[in-house]
């Protein structure tokens, strides 16, 4: 406050009027200060706290008018204002109110003051005096955020969630502004706003609001169904029904279709499709009314009935009470009516059984209703008209006319239909019936019902007959140009007539029209021949002779009659120059033709029909065609319809018109009133002639003149012979050609007038040739000549020059002058034909030919302009002839193709379009009126015109004109309403015709409008001097996404160019999305390409900002059309989400969330702060967790990056992370998520990746050998993902190196195999058995069985697991080592290789399966030279129970390199009795007992007294096994009991005499040959026989005799089937056989000692008193002979 006074006291030392007297300085008040700072120009001008101040001046009571012109008024934006007038508002907001304004806080005032000076301030807005003003989100809402959502668009300063907090407040705001809401039946979590104005509907859609119309609405609706209760689905539905436009979607008509929302009678709620629709008369009878909409549905049921709403017969014909439908509550029992004789369907056999039904119904007199079943049978007939042809005529009834009305039925055969021109004609004039009215015309023709008219012409015979090959037509075209003038008519008719004795002859010319005639025809194809006609009378009578001489095309049969001239012959022919349908009456005959097969019905096939009155039945008929004799009635005396005959022979010939000529095939000549004048004129003039030479006709020639005949005949002809002489000798073509014609003149001299008409007369009828024209003499015929009032006018000269030129290539008619002095020698009628006036010349001549250069364009666009100016009538005839001159080279157009230069149409077109008529043709408003009329353009043209215009923007040179055209195109379309929009769209959506933006000076990435397509570059004259040269491109609106996308999808998609322009009509979003403009919705796919896009350009300051503008509008897609969803799974592996740090990464190395941050490899959307967009997560298939290939593939590709270099330590943090979020994720899944242990690389000790198969984990012990690889010290796992890794200890994988896995080759488990297997086979000694015969056909020449009571250590086993399988066991030692080919054999469970081998017998095949009676896991040891590696040990672990590394795939393991395994694991060997058994070669099967039942092998526990019976068993059977083996000599028993001590329990031995090995021979004989199948079953015989010795441990002793052959003597003797077995494989067996007979022995019971065997006694015993053996084939348990029974 001191520096303030200091600056008072100041100002008052510098005042002219100070005084010292006070130096005293004021006292300082708010009011003091306020003028101070007023008188300083309002500003503050020293430092200071200038809140502090505002708040002093505004203390006291009279600041509220006395602010204004201080700059103390603090705005938000930190500056300070000067108050002020009103004018420019300074807003008094909330914070909230404040932050929903963005961009404009220099409007509002500061928001942190002093709540006092707050308050003050306040009450200065209340007085309205400064421009401080209280905010009102009604009355300033929608200005402020207009403004500030522009600033926001414009400047892009906010960020992701700063715009998101924005879009907050703004919407808290908007709340606040009396929103106009939609009423809609159900609730819907967003707003849905009604726009008040087009500000409020583009602040919407800015903010980001959807426009939506009914249909999305409903779809919205619909999306979220099933948030609704059951009461707003139903009112919803009715929403949908009332309205026409809704129920035209098919999205929506599909939804309620499944919605359960119409209820019943009853109130429940039905699909429509379940409901009937109660408006079909029948539904009482068949529906019960439960199933029919409720009352309140019934003004909805049309569309209820689209929607599927059903109809009991949608397609029958209701047959009731002939035929009932089956009820519908009994249709589940269809096949049951059916067998009672119930039509399945309507048919045909049902159809004709109810009509017979109805037929008899009605003709036992009983009442029905008539009309109703009439009615109910012609809808049967309408059915039966597909099956028309396979119905025989008899079998159709169909209903008839008749005089009661009754419904009668009669068979289609008698029936015929009246069309409208037989009415009147009953079925008994013709002897049928008429079907009945209600039978529609098309309907009875269509089942092959006759017209009534086919009858009528059935009363006719044929006339003219003819016999050549081309049409009649053509032959009485060709006749008649013989007689080309209408005289020769008469004359023939004259001489026929005179011919056939006629004495008088009479013409008569009758105008009338007959209307009253048109009616009763023989067809109503004559109805437009009953006008006007030339009759010819003469008062003969036709003969038979005459009638067939008419029949025949000219005739001829005149030629040998001397007294006959021309009696119908070919002169009767003439006629056709009349008429092309010819009649006339005579005696009682009425003949009438018609060459053209038309006019006679369509049914008449004859050229001409003769009627005689004479026939009763055609008297009949005729006597009721009232109309076609009516012209007939006296004429001449003619009454021949009543009087059925006719003295005389009456022609009528009906002239034809204009339009019949143009059709007619004879003549192309027509007959007016003035031609027929003519004619009768000029036959009067030659009448007299004829007479002369007449035989029969006679007239009085006593009065004819002779001196006018010789004028009219000699001096006429002579005349007109000089003038023709006088044409060769003109020299001089000035001198007018008609100088020495007679004049007419007015003198009254009979015989001048005679002559003067004669001459004229005869000039033209003879033709003489002395008009000239340019190109030479012409007769009258071919000349025409210009009407003289046309031809003395200006125009008239150019119209002559103009005719000149058109005929001038024309060989047919040539222009004369022909003065009004010659014209009146003429008969006018005469000339009238060759005269062209004005009207004629432009109709006939000009117009037709305007567009043929015939004269210059100077003296044609005259000729046009004189026209359009003076003859109004010719000027319609321009319209579709290129008649008008246009702009800039003179092209010709329609005046239907002209634009008016100053219409609004013009600005879509050029100059160079030739569309604007030359200025002469418009420059009188007259002129312009008249081209209107006639169709230029002005205000609109056709969409097809839009097309067109359309199409050529892109063929315009200029690129600015192109886009000016552009831009008018779419301006114009704007203005049209909606009908005509929608027509201009359907035309030009396909067209290349709008402008794509080129690429923004700010826009750093691929831009998709700069791709190469069609451009446009170059700048015409009037745009040269005001445009730059740039590239415009065109395309079709379908390629082209609004400007307002170019952020989203700028890069991908095709942009609208620039179509705005100043000053013009804006062109709505609506207008181009009619035609095809991407205005609303973007395809899903093209806005993740544009992330595609930004992730391959180099990440520049604002793509995070972009980036995320494009998740959230991909989230607000899925957030309104979650099916849209599933366009985004293609793209979860394009980089497409951008990190914080390390740029682009693809969906799938994503997941929600995780305990690790595994960036680089992986990465967590709540880390990347992607989580806020959850659907867009969800549709790019981003879960909780990740996808275990891809983090096992991140962990793969470890190797790649690293190859055999050496991890860092964080490198190896970074895969123990992988490695635990790999295991942990392999359980989110029910898949089988194992990890590769041959790809999958870990880093070793050293840090080096290894294979996981590779590795192993130390478990502390201390191995005697084995080079092993152990995981590195940092790299921790749990002991479960050590097993899950298949990570094996030190000790496990020293173990593995060496073993082998061992595959069983079944599908099913190998448990469930065995335990198969074991069904077949007893437990029993044939276990031991399978062991013995194993043994020999090996090789081995010594067995021993060893029962082992003992349980063995288990300290250095393999694994403790192995530990339960050291107790009591069985072990079989044989003196033979294992070959290869016998390990792979051994794992083919069940199929043995021994199946190709006929010299095997048992080994180690099915039969070995045996042993899983008495245990679950059995094991060998086997050493030998044909061992691999020459020792192994195998074991077997079905249940992979014991086996650590067991799999289902792998139950079993080979053991080697076993010199190193017995340092390490002795105990494991113990068992396998080496130092007892196997020193050298040999087998040892060691066979654990099975101590529990818990094995799906079998359930039977094995003791040791179980063991021991079954040895025992075995023990009684031994020397008996030996008897007929091959190889083994020498079988024991042997016992090691508790302690460990050996007991030789019992043993058995064999000797033979000599060495024998008969089978070995020769199977290596055809092995040698590779030829094991070719007649394996009949080798070559070879016998032997030795003596066998047997002894056992008990001093028993029995000696053999024994008899071995393989082969048989006679190979013949095998049956064929043995043979095709052996071909096919399906039987491998030797044919060997053995018989052994005793020799002696000291056992007592003999018979025991004599079996069947195959190589081993068999079960069955034979009753022979030796043994025998067989390769015999036996059952599937090798127990028994096969008995093709119940065994295969």
């Amino acid at each position: 406050m001191a520096s303030i006074g200091h600056a008072v006291m100041e100002e008052d030392s510098d005042s002219p009027n100070t005084t010292y007297k006070d130096c005293t300085p004021p006292t300082v008040t708010p009011d003091l200060i306020r003028e101070c700072l007023r008188s300083g120009g309002g500003k503050v001008k020293c430092e200071c706290d200038t809140i502090t101040l505002l708040e002093y001046i505004t203390s006291d009571q009279h600041y509220h008018n006395q602010l204004n012109g201080l700059q103390l008024l603090p705005l938000n934006d930190g500056s300070w204002s000067t108050y002020s007038n009103p004018s420019n508002p300074i807003y008094i907001c909330t914070s909230n109110e404040a932050a929903a304004l963005w961009g404009l806080q220099s409007y509002i005032l500061q928001l942190n003051l002093p709540s006092v000076l707050h308050s003050r301030l306040d009450k200065v807005a209340q007085l309205g005096t400064t421009q401080l003003v209280q905010f009102n989100a009604t009355q300033h809402g929608l200005n402020l955020l207009t403004d500030s959502v522009n600033r926001v668009q414009r400047e892009r300063h906010l960020g992701g969630q700063q715009l998101q907090d924005w879009l907050q407040q703004v919407w808290s705001l908007l709340q606040q502004m009396d929103l106009n809401l939609v009423d809609f039946p159900v609730h819907f979590p967003v707003a849905i706003l009604k726009h008040q104005s087009s500000r409020h509907q583009q602040l919407a859609i800015t903010l980001g609001a959807e426009l939506l119309s009914k249909e999305k609405l409903c779809l919205l609706a619909i999306s979220s169904s099933n948030t609704y209760s059951e009461s707003e689905m139903s009112k919803l539905a009715l929403y949908i029904l009332s309205n026409n436009n809704l129920m035209t979607n098919t999205s929506i008509c599909q939804w309620l279709k499944a919605l359960r929302f119409v209820s019943d009678v009853n109130g429940v709620l039905h699909l429509s499709g379940e409901l009937y629709d109660p408006r079909d008369g029948d539904i009482d009878a068949l529906i019960d009314e439960d199933l029919t909409p409720s009352h309140q549905f019934h003004q909805y049921l049309p569309a209820l009935v689209k929607l599927g709403l059903k109809k009991p017969a949608v397609d029958d014909v209701k047959l009731l009470p002939y035929i009932y439908p089956l009820p519908y509550e009994l249709r589940e029992w269809t096949d049951l009516f059916e067998f009672w004789g119930c039509f399945v369907n309507q048919s045909k056999d049902l159809y004709l059984k109810f009509i017979k039904d109805v037929q008899d119904y009605h003709n036992t007199d009983a009442e029905g209703n008539v009309h109703q079943d009439r009615k109910m049978v012609v809808s049967v007939l309408e059915k039966l008209d597909i099956f028309v042809n396979d119905i025989p005529p008899s079998e159709l009834l169909l209903p008839v006319e008749n005089d009661d009305d009754s419904l009668e039925l009669v068979k289609k055969e008698l029936c015929s239909y009246s069309d409208q021109h037989c009415s009147w004609l009953t079925s008994d004039d013709l002897e049928v019936r008429i079907v009945h009215k209600s039978i529609p015309f098309k309907l009875a023709q269509s089942l092959g019902v006759k017209q009534l008219s086919q009858h009528l012409l059935l009363g006719g015979e044929t006339m003219m007959e003819w016999g050549q090959n081309e049409p009649l037509t053509t032959s009485l075209n060709n006749l008649l140009r013989q007689y080309r003038d209408g005289v020769a008519i008469m004359k023939e008719l004259v001489q026929n007539a005179d011919d056939a004795g006629a004495t008088t002859v009479s013409f008569l010319y009758d105008e009338r029209q007959n209307e009253d005639a048109r009616t009763r025809l023989l067809s109503p194809q004559l109805e437009q021949w009953q006008g006007p006609a030339l009759w010819a009378y003469n008062d003969a009578t036709f003969t038979e002779d005459d009638f067939k001489n008419l029949r025949k095309l000219g005739g001829g049969t005149k030629e040998l009659q001397s007294t006959k001239i021309g009696k119908f012959g070919f002169g009767f022919c003439s006629v056709y120059n009349l008429t092309d349908v010819p009649s006339f009456v005579s005696g009682s005959s009425y003949v009438i033709f018609d060459p053209h097969l038309e006019y006679l019905g369509q049914e008449n096939k004859a050229p001409g029909l003769r009627y005689s009155f004479e026939k009763e039945k055609t008297s009949r008929i005729l006597s009721k065609l009232h109309g076609q004799f009516k012209p007939f009635n006296e004429m001449f005396d003619c009454a021949f319809q009543d009087t059925k005959e006719y003295d005389g022979t009456l022609f009528r010939f009906p002239l034809r018109t204009p339009l019949q000529a143009a059709k007619s095939q004879i003549c192309k000549i027509s007959y007016g009133r003035t031609d027929m004048m003519q004619l009768l004129h000029m036959f009067w003039n030659v009448a007299r002639q004829i007479l002369l030479f007449a035989q029969n006709t006679s007239d009085d020639r006593q009065n004819l003149s002779w001196n006018s005949i010789l004028i009219e005949d000699a001096i006429s002809s002579a005349y007109l012979t000089l003038l023709q002489k006088l044409t060769s000798l003109r020299q001089n073509t000035e001198v007018p050609y008609y100088t020495l014609w007679p004049l007419a003149t007015d003198e009254n001299n009979d015989l001048i007038t005679t002559l003067i008409t004669s001459f004229y007369h005869l000039l033209v009828e003879e033709k003489w040739q002395i008009f000239y024209s340019n190109d030479g003499w012409r007769p009258l015929i071919h000349c025409l000549f210009l009407e003289d009032n046309f031809y003395q006018k200006q125009i008239g000269k150019v119209a002559f020059e103009y005719m000149e030129n058109i005929l001038a290539s024309s060989n047919e008619q040539h222009l004369i002058e022909l003065p009004t002095k010659i014209q009146a020698g003429f008969q006018n009628e005469l000339l009238s034909k060759f005269c062209i006036g004005q009207y004629s010349f432009y109709t006939n001549y000009f117009i037709p030919t305007i567009s043929n250069d015939i004269v210059s364009s100077k003296m044609r666009d005259d000729l046009t302009l004189h026209m359009i100016d003076h003859v109004d009538a010719c000027v319609v005839s321009l319209q579709g002839i290129a008649s008008i001159p246009t702009h800039p080279y003179g092209k010709l157009r329609d005046p239907r193709d002209l634009i008016y230069p100053r219409g609004q149409v013009a600005k879509m077109y050029s100059e160079l379009d030739e569309r604007f008529p030359q200025d002469k043709f418009t420059q009188t408003s007259d002129r312009c009126r008249v081209l209107l009329n006639l169709g230029m353009k002005s205000k609109t043209i056709s969409a097809k015109w839009v097309k067109e215009r359309a199409c050529s923007v892109v063929q315009s040179v200029c690129s600015q004109c192109a886009l000016h055209r552009s831009r008018e195109i779419l301006y114009y379309m704007a203005m049209q309403d909606e009908e005509e929009q929608n027509a201009i769209a359907s035309k030009i959506q396909t067209l290349q015709f709008l402008p794509v933006m080129n690429k923004p000076l700010n826009w750093q990435y691929a831009w998709k409008g700069n791709e190469n397509m069609s451009k446009q570059s170059k700048l015409c004259s009037s745009h040269t001097t005001s445009y730059m040269e740039e590239t415009i491109t065109f395309t079709n609106p379908s390629d082209l996404y609004s400007s307002h996308f170019k952020d989203l999808v700028g890069s991908t998609e095709l942009i609208l160019g620039p179509i705005q322009s100043r000053n013009r009509y804006k062109v709505q979003e609506s207008v181009l999305n009619k035609i095809g403009v991407t205005v609303d919705y973007l395809p899903l796919e093209s806005v993740i390409e544009q992330l595609v896009v930004f992730s391959n350009a180099p990440l520049l300051y604002k793509i995070h900002a972009r980036c995320h503008a494009i998740y959230e509008y991909l989230e607000k897609v899925l957030k309104c059309q979650p099916t849209s969803a599933s366009e985004l799974h293609n793209f979860q592996n394009k980089s497409i989400l951008l990190t914080k740090k390390h740029g682009f990464v693809e969906p799938s190395l994503f997941a929600l969330s995780s305990e690790h941050d595994c960036a680089p490899d992986l990465f967590t959307a709540s880390i990347e702060g992607l989580d806020k967009y959850k659907l867009l997560m969800n549709a790019l298939g981003i879960t909780t967790n990740f996808s275990f290939s891809v983090v096992e593939k991140k962990i793969l590709n470890k190797k790649e990056t690293w190859g055999e270099e050496k991890l860092s330590d964080e490198a190896v943090l970074q895969m123990s992370k992988l490695i635990d979020e790999l295991y942990k994720v392999s359980f989110t899944t029910l898949d089988n998520n194992q990890v590769s242990s041959e790809s999958l690389h870990l880093p070793d000790t050293r840090g080096y990746l290894q294979p996981v198969n590779k590795l192993c984990f130390d478990d502390g012990s201390k191995l005697s050998s084995g080079n092993l690889l152990c995981m590195h010290h940092n790299f921790k796992v749990s002991i479960d993902m050590l097993k899950w890794l298949g990570i094996v200890s030190k000790t496990q994988k020293r173990l593995e190196g060496s073993s082998h896995r061992m595959h069983f080759g079944q599908k099913e488990p190998l448990t469930t195999r065995l335990r198969n297997i074991l069904q077949d086979y007893p437990c029993d000694s044939g276990i031991m058995k399978e062991l013995l015969q194993n043994a020999d056909d090996a090789g081995a020449t010594e067995v021993a069985f060893i029962i082992d009571l003992r349980h063995l250590p288990t300290d250095t086993f393999f694994d403790k697991m192995y530990a339960p399988l050291q107790g009591p066991s069985l072990s079989v030692y044989n003196n033979k080592g294992f070959t290869a080919n016998d390990l792979k054999s051994i794992q083919d469970l069940g199929n043995s290789t021994k199946k190709e081998d006929p010299n095997s017998t048992g080994q180690y095949g099915i039969g070995f399966n045996a042993v899983y009676h008495l245990t679950d896991a059995p094991s060998f040891l086997t050493k030998g030279p044909d061992v691999p590696q020459g020792s192994t040990i195998c074991m077997f672990d079905p249940h992979c129970r014991y086996d650590p590394s067991a799999t289902v795939e792998a139950p079993g393991v080979r053991f080697t390199n076993l010199d190193e395994l017995r340092k390490d694991h002795p105990d494991s060997f113990i068992g396998y009795l080496e130092n007892e058994f196997l020193q050298t070669e040999g087998t040892v099967f060691r066979l654990p007992l099975r101590s529990s039942a818990d094995s799906d092998i079998s359930k039977n526990v094995v003791a040791e007294s179980d063991l021991r019976k079954l040895v025992q068993e075995f023990q009684s059977e031994m020397s008996k096994c030996i008897l007929f083996l091959r190889s083994v000599r020498k079988a024991s028993v042997v016992r090691i009991d508790e302690t460990g001590e050996w007991h030789d329990d019992y043993s058995v031995k064999s000797k033979v005499s000599k060495q024998v090995n008969v089978l070995s021979s020769i199977f290596y004989s055809k092995k040698q040959n590779n030829n094991t199948n070719e007649n394996l079953y009949a080798p070559e015989m070879v016998r032997d026989s030795y003596t066998l010795e047997i002894t056992d441990s008990t001093e028993e002793t029995s000696t053999w005799i024994i008899v071995q052959q393989v082969g048989a003597h006679n190979k013949e003797s095998v049956p064929d089937i043995v043979k095709e077995a052996f071909h096919s494989g399906s039987l491998r067996l030797l044919p060997h056989a053995s018989v052994a007979l005793l020799l002696n022995t000291n056992i007592q019971n003999i018979k025991s000692l004599f079996t069947t065997s195959c190589y081993l006694p068999l079960p069955a015993a034979s009753g022979l008193p030796f043994s025998v053996n067989g390769h015999f084939a036996l059952s599937s348990s090798r127990r028994d002979l096969w008995s093709g029974t119940g065994d295969c």
